[in-house]
This record gives C-alpha cells, sequence and structure tokens, in this order.
C-alpha cells in the first residue's frame, strides 16, 4: 500500500477549496493525476454531499473519477487548521482518496488494507494528533 504523506502544507489561504486545489495541485506534481480540473470538482462534488470528517482535526476526501488512471491515496497536514471544513472543527489533517473510474483487484485490496489499518481506534487517533514520524509509520511497509 502506498500513501504519500506530505507534512506541514503550506496553503496560499486556509480554506477547503484552497487545499482541494493546491493538494491535487501537488499530487499532479508527482505524476498521479492525469487531469487536475476533473479530479479537484469530483472532490467538490463528493463533500456536497456530505461531510468527510473523521475526527475533529481529520478528514476523508475521496472521488472517483477519470482524472486519475490508478488508486491515489495521500496524507496532508496543514501547517494551519482549515476552519471552513466542518464548522466548529479545526482540520489540519486529510487522508485523500482518489479512485480511477474502473477499479482493479489490486487497487480494491489496497483499499481494503487501508479501511483495516484506520479501523483500529488507536491509529485513528495517531492520525489524528500523532508526530510526522507516528503518522508515517502507520501506512509504511503495510
Amino acid at each position: 500500500m502506498n500513501v504519500q504523506v506530505f507534512w506541514n502544507m503550506q496553503l496560499a489561504s486556509y480554506s477547503r477549496e484552497t487545499f482541494l486545489n493546491e493538494s491535487v495541485a501537488m499530487l499532479d506534481m508527482h505524476g498521479d493525476i492525469v487531469d487536475r480540473a476533473e479530479v479537484v470538482q469530483s472532490l467538490k462534488d463528493r463533500e456536497i454531499q456530505g461531510n468527510t470528517l473523521l475526527s475533529e482535526t481529520l478528514a476523508l476526501p475521496h472521488s472517483q473519477s477519470g482524472g486519475v488512471r490508478t488508486l491515489v491515496m495521500a496524507f496532508f497536514k496543514t501547517m494551519r487548521p482549515i476552519y471552513d471544513w466542518q464548522p466548529g472543527c479545526g482540520v489540519d489533517r486529510f487522508l485523500c482518496i482518489m479512485l480511477p473510474r474502473q477499479v482493479n483487484a489490486v487497487e480494491t485490496n489496497a483499499l481494503k488494507a487501508l479501511f483495516g489499518i484506520i479501523a483500529d481506534d488507536r491509529v485513528m487517533q495517531i492520525l489524528s494528533t500523532g508526530s510526522e514520524t507516528a503518522v508515517n509509520s502507520q501506512f509504511s511497509n503495510k
């Protein structure tokens, strides 16, 4: 399972819209995105459907689109919280999942492995409040 971790991401402004645009742009620079606009729009559309908050500090933005060729999983920790993600919460950690339109067996197994890991309350606590080293350790060699 490959989850890229980006720590202390600095944003132009700390809003949901800016985070979605800049996180997808960062993944695009790493070669993970084939249509940046489509991925951003699919993430925004998913957010409109309902809350993706997992804890007061951790959100799970996710979508399925033709903007990625393969499963993309990334964890972002922003330098400052984003307060417009969910009223009353300062979200500064994001586990982002972008799926292609057609998901293959390897990608399905990677998703199962990821959700098996984050189903553990201890892991959720680490993802929500842990250090960079602790967060990285949750995704390495899994």
